[in-house]
C-alpha cells in the first residue's frame, strides 16, 4: 500500500487493518512508535473491502492482516486453514516447487563454492580502474570510505580525493560557510568535511552547524537567541552568559521563572532530506537549582502532518518517573551538558514547517539557576 511518506503509508494500512491497541503503542522496543501514532482510531474494514472473496479466504486474510501480533497466526498455522486444505485449490499443487530440507544438503560444497566466489570477486574488485573505484566510494558512507582506505594504494588515493569527499558535503555547503561567524580554512574537501563534523557557529553565533560524522547528515544547534523563550528579554527572569563549549554562542540563565515556554520554528529544507531527526533541549544545572523536579513539562514536535506530543522531566526524579509513564528523562552528554528529548520527525523531499516546544505552565514553584544553550536537531541514531 504505497504512500508518499511512511506516515501516509501507515495511515492507509490502519484504515484497512484497523488501528493498533494502546498496549501495542507502548511497546518500548517498537521503533518510532509514537511518531507514527494516529490521532484518530480506525476500525478494521477488511471484510467490506474483500466482500467478494470466497468464504474460506476471508478469515485467512483477516488473520494475516491483523495488526496486533497476539491476533496474528504464524505462516505455518495459516497453511492449515480451510482455504489451503479444501478443493478447489488456489493452484495445482503439482506445479509448486519442491526443496530438500536444508539439513540434507551438503554444507561443505556450499561453503567451498561461496569461498571461491568471494575470493574471485575480491581479486577482480581490486583490479578495477581508479575511476571505477571513485564511483564505488561515492556511493558509500564517509565511515566506509575511511575503512577501505587501508585496503590498497588505489583505494587510499581514491579515498582521499576531493571528488569523493565533495559528494559527502551538503550541496549548499558553500552558502553555509559564507554564514560562518569566523573564517574556515581547509586544504581539501576531506579536511573540510571533518572540520564541519566538529561544528561551526553561523548566523552571528545564533546557530551552530555540524555534520554527523558517520553519515554526513546535517545537524543544527539553535541557540538561545534563536528560540522563543517566555520573558527572555526581561532581566528579572533571565541573564545572558557566554558558553565557551559552543564557540561564541551565548546561553541564557534562569533567575526566577514561573512560566516556562521554549519554542523553535524552522523549515525542513534546512536539514537533510529523507531523514528521521530528533529534537533535544540542551541545558545545564547549577548546584543550587530549584523548581525543576516538581512535575513533567509538555513537549511536542510538529512537521507538516506529523505531530508528536509527550511529557519530559526537567530533572531526574525517581518518583515522577514512576508516576508519569512514558516520560522523557534528562540524559548526561559527553560535553557535560544535559539533553532532554522533545520528539522525532521525518524530513521528506519538500519544504515543511517544523515546530518544537517545551512548556511548563502549571507550577506553584519558581524555577531558577539552570542554563539553556538551545535546541539541537540531529539525525536519530538507530540502535
Amino acid at each position: 500500500m504505497p504512500g508518499r511518506t511512511e506516515v501516509e503509508q501507515l495511515q492507509k494500512i490502519f484504515e484497512l487493518c484497523g488501528s493498533p491497541s494502546e498496549e501495542f503503542w507502548n511497546l518500548s522496543k517498537l521503533p518510532y512508535a509514537t511518531l507514527f501514532k494516529q490521532q484518530r482510531r480506525h476500525k478494521r474494514c477488511i471484510a467490506e473491502i474483500f466482500n467478494n472473496s470466497p468464504p474460506s479466504l476471508l478469515p485467512l486474510i483477516e488473520n494475516l492482516l491483523a495488526i496486533d501480533p497476539a491476533e496474528r497466526q504464524s505462516a505455518t498455522a495459516a497453511l492449515t486453514r480451510e482455504f489451503f486444505t479444501t478443493e478447489p485449490y488456489a493452484c495445482d499443487l503439482s506445479n509448486l516447487p519442491q526443496y530438500p530440507p536444508s539439513k540434507e544438503m551438503d554444507a561443505k560444497p556450499r561453503e567451498a563454492n561461496a569461498r571461491s566466489f568471494v575470493i574471485g570477486y575480491m581479486t577482480s574488485f581490486f583490479d578495477l580502474p581508479v575511476g571505477s573505484i571513485f564511483r564505488i566510494l561515492s556511493l558509500a558512507s564517509p565511515q566506509d570510505v575511511c575503512r577501505v582506505s587501508v585496503v590498497s594504494s588505489a583505494f587510499h588515493f581514491a579515498a582521499d580525493s576531493d571528488c569523493v569527499w565533495k559528494g559527502f558535503l551538503p550541496s549548499d555547503h558553500e552558502e553555509i560557510l559564507s554564514r560562518a561567524s569566523c573564517a574556515i580554512s581547509f586544504s581539501s574537501m576531506k579536511e573540510l568535511y571533518f572540520r564541519l563534523c566538529n561544528s561551526i557557529p553561523i548566523d552571528n553565533s545564533r546557530k551552530v552547524f555540524s555534520l554527523d560524522r558517520s553519515t554526513g547528515k546535517k545537524c543544527y544547534m539553535f541557540c538561545a537567541r534563536e528560540l522563543g523563550i517566555s520573558g527572555l528579554h526581561d532581566v528579572k527572569y533571565w541573564s545572558w552568559m557566554s558558553v565557551p563549549a559552543f564557540g561564541s554562542a551565548q546561553g541564557v540563565k534562569a533567575k526566577e521563572v514561573w512560566y516556562l515556554s521554549i519554542k523553535c520554528k524552522i523549515n525542513s529544507n534546512m536539514l537533510s532530506p529523507r531523514t528521521t531527526y530528533t529534537a533535544l533541549l540542551v541545558l545545564r544545572y547549577e548546584e543550587d537549582h530549584i523548581g525543576l523536579d516538581v512535575r513533567p513539562a509538555d513537549v511536542r514536535v510538529e512537521c507538516g502532518s506529523q505531530r508528536l506530543n509527550g511529557k519530559a522531566l526537567l530533572y531526574q526524579n525517581k518518583e515522577l518517573m514512576e508516576l508519569w509513564t512514558p516520560v522523557q528523562i534528562p540524559i548526561q552528554r559527553k560535553d557535560g551538558w544535559v539533553e532532554i528529548e522533545l520528539g522525532d520527525f521525518f524530513t521528506g523531499v519538500g519544504d515543511e514547517e517544523v515546530k518544537m516546544a517545551l512548556e511548563d505552565k502549571y507550577t506553584s514553584t519558581p524555577k531558577s539557576r539552570f542554563v539553556i544553550i538551545g535546541i539541537e536537531v540531529r539525525p536519530k541514531k538507530i540502535s
